[in-house]
């Protein structure tokens, strides 16, 4: 991903990140769910760094991170 950065990126993957929790996972089990949200929380981090021009730090999210029922 050598793109530019997009900074209607970050706001689309937010809004994707909101309708999924927002919507009891869109149907998701927890485990999915959670992988998802990871997902989406690790582009909008990248997203957010290459914005900002600071250099990328790994983020790890775990399954277990705010996955609500």
């Amino acid at each position: 991903m050598n793109s530019r950065p997009n900074p209607e990126l970050v706001t689309e993957l937010r809004y994707a990140l909101d309708v999924m929790e927002e919507y009891s996972h869109l149907g998701l089990d927890n485990e999915a769910a959670g992988r998802l949200r990871g997902i989406l929380l690790r582009r909008i981090t990248d997203a957010e760094t290459a914005l900002s021009g600071r250099p990328a730090v790994p983020v790890r999210f775990s399954v277990s991170d705010k996955v609500s029922a």
